[in-house]
């Protein structure tokens, strides 16, 4: 079964909407470094990236995909939400999977 990831990569230079501030990525401990763990700080709102909103009245929109590596083809999407409590929407991880 073949699998493409159409998720954006978080990024300090992604995409965004006019007046959101833009996501930061700070390396705070590197195992490579010395030190005894890789930790890495992310600031950024929900809504970054690839997303799943709900509108409110049932329906699910899903935001941002990369889909330059998916050829036309029959997919079921995965896509699966940060959960988060009390929220409207949150990033995601998107995959297609190939149904032929």
């Amino acid at each position: 079964m073949n699998r493409i990831d159409i998720t954006l990569t978080l990024s300090d230079d992604l995409p965004n909407w006019p007046g959101d501030r833009r996501p930061t990525i700070e390396r705070l401990r590197d195992v490579q470094a010395g030190d005894g763990c890789s930790v890495t700080r992310l600031d950024s709102h929900v809504h970054c990236g690839t997303t799943l909103e709900s509108l409110g009245n049932g329906a699910i929109v899903v935001e941002g995909l990369d889909l330059r590596a998916a050829p036309p083809d029959q997919y079921n999407l995965i896509c699966l939400p940060v959960k988060l409590g009390d929220g409207d929407g949150a990033s995601v991880r998107a995959i297609l999977e190939s149904l032929a």
